[in-house]
This record gives structure tokens, C-alpha cells and sequence, in this order.
């Protein structure tokens, strides 16, 4: 139940959301990949001669970054590396830990990371201790990924786990029944957008609600909602 209680804390928190992006950049590796709002945005940036993305969308390590969150007075969500994956094979683990170090040094924050790398977020926060304001969750857009969500299952004592079904871009029934505290469900937004099924969200909303898996979820175009969550600098 306390674990429920925090849960409600997070999703109900009125704190400002802020992008906090210590590493940008990334490569693609699988179907939501393909019309990416990180690689559109950096490229973008790059054309308006902004420094940080000069060099487009190649993955990248911002040191100067890592006290960003100190200088925050108030409380806020963080989206961690919006513009990027911090699981990503280029990214050192001394760089990675570095930025989970900044993370557990400033736990008033509510902080969010998503990642297609479980695999690598697995082995990194094995030996971290529990942050209850901390969101790791995984990226699982149709059944050929839902193998990501596996790897929550080890770090859902430890923080809030979630699976991000955003784009939806098929049907999902293999979910683990363990591991997922929340699950995030919207169909694909942008100019290049591809269907989804209305089929899709309510079965995998009854999917959570039997495996008692808090289901957050949309069905239809969600571009009114671009501007509540920035996702740079």
C-alpha cells in the first residue's frame, strides 16, 4: 500500500515539468524509432545553429549538465534524456552513473527514465538502492517488444516501473504479469503518423486492469497534448 501511495503522489504532483537532458542524441533500434520526435527536434536545433546539437542527432555526453537540477528551487518533474537514451551503448557506465549519482543527490525531484536498452538499464541499476521518486520504465510498442518490460521485474521494489506503449503500433497480449506498476498507452502523433486499432487500447487496458497494472491510456491524436511535457534543451 505504500507503494500505492507513492505511485498517486507521482501521477497527481502538479510540479512543473522540466526536461533534463545530460546526454542527447541516439540510434534507432525498433519500430518506434522510425519517425522520432528526438532526431526531428535535434536536427532542427541544428539548423538554427543552437551549440548543444551541433552535431545533430550523434549520441553525446554533456558533463556541464549533471548540476542543471541543483540550481532547481522548488520541486519538479524530470524527464531524463528526452533527447536521447541513457542506456545507449555509447554512453560509458562512469558517464551513466554519473547521472544517477545527480539523481539520488537531489531525490525531491519526480524523475522519469525510458529506455529501449533494458537489457543495459538491468545491469547498471542492479546494485542502486531504493528511490521512491524514481520512474524507470521501458519503451513497448507491440508484441515483437514486450520482452523489454521483462527486465522491471528485478528493479520494481527498488522504484516505480512502467512500459510507455506510445507509439501503440499493434496488438500487445505478452506482457509479464509481474514487474509493471503503470502502464502508458497512446497512439503515434506527428505529420507521419501510422494508425492504431481502438481494438488495441481496450485490450490492453483489460489486460491491466486483471493484472492489477495501472492502465493510463488514449485513444485518440494526442497533439493538443506537445506542449505540457518539453523535451529540451
Amino acid at each position: 500500500m505504500l507503494k500505492q501511495t507513492y505511485i498517486h503522489q507521482i501521477l497527481t504532483s502538479t510540479a512543473k515539468w522540466t526536461p533534463w537532458n545530460p546526454t542527447t542524441g541516439c540510434t534507432k533500434v525498433s519500430d518506434a524509432c522510425r519517425y522520432c520526435y528526438a532526431e526531428t527536434t535535434s536536427l532542427f536545433l541544428m539548423r538554427r545553429g543552437i551549440p548543444t546539437y551541433s552535431n545533430g542527432f550523434l549520441p553525446i555526453f554533456h558533463d556541464a549538465r549533471l548540476l542543471d537540477i541543483a540550481s532547481y528551487r522548488h520541486p519538479r518533474r524530470i524527464f531524463v534524456d528526452a533527447m536521447s537514451d541513457l542506456f545507449h551503448d555509447h554512453f560509458s557506465e562512469t558517464q551513466i552513473n554519473a547521472v544517477l549519482d545527480a539523481i539520488y543527490e537531489h531525490p525531491q525531484h519526480i524523475y522519469f527514465i525510458l529506455t529501449k536498452r533494458p537489457e543495459r538499464m538491468h545491469f547498471i541499476l542492479a546494485d542502486r538502492p531504493q528511490h521512491r521518486n524514481l520512474c524507470v520504465g521501458v519503451t513497448v510498442e507491440s508484441d515483437e517488444y514486450a520482452w523489454r518490460a521483462e527486465y522491471l521485474h528485478s528493479v520494481q521494489e527498488r522504484f516505480v516501473t512502467f512500459v510507455n506503449c506510445e507509439p501503440l503500433l499493434g496488438p500487445i497480449s505478452t506482457l509479464p504479469r509481474d514487474g509493471i506498476d503503470i502502464c502508458f498507452a497512446a497512439p503515434e502523433a506527428g505529420p507521419h503518423r501510422r494508425p492504431s486499432a481502438p481494438e488495441w487500447f481496450t485490450t490492453l487496458e483489460h489486460y491491466c486492469d486483471t493484472n492489477n497494472i495501472l492502465y493510463i491510456g488514449h485513444r485518440f491524436d494526442i497533439r493538443s497534448d506537445a506542449g505540457k511535457r518539453p523535451i529540451w534543451p
